[in-house]
This record gives C-alpha cells, sequence and structure tokens, in this order.
C-alpha cells in the first residue's frame, strides 16, 4: 500500500472494491463518450473480469481515508 500525503491510499484491488470501481466505470459509460462501450456492466462481468486478470495485470484503486 503506498500513503499518499493528500490520505489517498493506493492499495491493490479487492472483490469488494468491484462494487464502487463499477459504479464510477458505469457512470462514465452512461453519461459521456470517454469509454467505449455503451451499455453499463453488470458485478458479475466485473468479477469475472477481475478474478481472470488479477493475477496477470494487477487492479488498482485509490481510497480515501479521510
Amino acid at each position: 500500500m503506498v500513503s499518499q500525503p493528500s490520505g489517498l491510499q493506493v492499495r491493490l484491488a479487492t472483490e469488494d472494491d468491484l462494487v464502487h470501481v463499477r459504479e464510477i466505470v458505469n457512470y462514465f459509460i452512461e453519461n459521456t463518450v470517454v469509454n467505449f462501450r455503451t451499455e453499463p456492466q453488470s458485478l458479475d462481468e466485473w468479477r469475472d473480469g477481475w478474478r481472470r486478470l488479477r493475477s496477470r495485470f494487477p487492479w488498482l484503486v485509490a481510497a480515501d481515508d479521510r
């Protein structure tokens, strides 16, 4: 875990984080053009991708401890 002066901590994502990651990404899928997807992703899709890819491509999250 890397602690930043701003109060953010960057760490490996856990399965519990996927709910929040999905919410953030789905917002941008539905409201912007910065993602190539056109339909929101389900939690099962996120879990499947995370389980398949995390050992090869670590997923990181930034958590605010304030």
